[in-house]
Formats: C-alpha cells, structure tokens, sequence
C-alpha cells in the first residue's frame, strides 16, 4: 500500500462554541486529526488523500454524510456549497507543499440528480484548489445517480 484516503467531516471545522457557518471562520484545531495523519503515513512512506466525506447538508441522502432526513441539502443552499469551497481553500493552503499528501477529493459520494449542480460545484471547487495549490491531485468522482457522468480536470 502507498496511499491512504482520509475521510473527514466538515464539522471538525466549526468552531465547537458557535456551531454555525456563517461568518466563514475555519476552526484551526479542525487540522490536528488529519496532520497526526499525514506525519504517521509519511513515517512509513505512504501518500494521503483527503475525502471530504460530510458537507454541510449533506452531499447524498445517506447517514454516513450528515445528511438531514435523508435529503441531499448541500444542492439546496449555495451557502453550503461556498462555504465547502471556501474550507477547502483553507485545506489546499495549509497542505500546499506536502510532499505526502497526493491530494483532494473534494466530495464522498455526491448524489445530485441532473448532474448540471455537481458539475458546477466541481468546476468552482477544482479552480479554487488550484488557485492555491496547483501541485497536489483534485479528484472529481462521479454522482451515484448518474455513474456515467464525468468531466476532465486538467
């Protein structure tokens, strides 16, 4: 094995006395989980990948992503989308050269049923991780709902 996906949960973020979005305010103890990570796997010469696997209202219907009575309202609010690309700025800036992390996925699983929300997201998200760390893999899987849809990032 050479690389490891990290799952994480936006919330670990938020500030834990004010759990709420808005003013943007990234909670910085949100990174000490995932730099523990980084520094164990690059000890034993293994890459990481960070996957976003919760987003604010939930990227699908299903529990392990927060999602609110099974409704996918991370499609609903482009607060919560923003707010998502905003966060992974803060992450591409704070891992912009680290030569152990391999790079981002910047949504677990997405379930959005056009397509055309999902493919918008990933042309805002993929432009503002590159803007900071061009260097580091973003990858752009596919929604369950549509398995064949897919756009290049190069």
């Amino acid at each position: 094995m050479n690389a490891l996906r990290i799952p994480f949960n936006y919330s670990h973020f938020l500030h834990q006395d004010k759990k709420q979005l808005y003013p943007f305010s990234i909670n910085p103890a949100g990174f000490k989980h995932l730099d523990r990570v980084v520094d164990l796997c690059a000890a034993h010469g293994i890459y990481t990948i960070f996957d976003l696997h919760a987003v604010p209202g939930g990227q699908n219907t299903d529990w392990h992503s927060d999602s609110p009575g099974h409704h996918a309202a991370f499609w609903d609010l482009l607060d919560y989308q923003n707010w998502t690309i905003e966060l992974w700025r803060v992450i591409a800036g704070h891992y912009k050269g680290n030569p152990w992390v391999a790079g981002y996925n910047p949504l677990n699983e997405p379930t959005e049923k056009t397509g055309i929300k999902l493919l918008d997201f990933y042309d805002r998200v993929v432009k503002a991780l590159r803007e900071v760390d061009p260097e580091h893999l973003s990858t752009a899987p596919c929604t369950h709902s549509r398995p064949i849809l897919y756009r290049a990032y190069t």
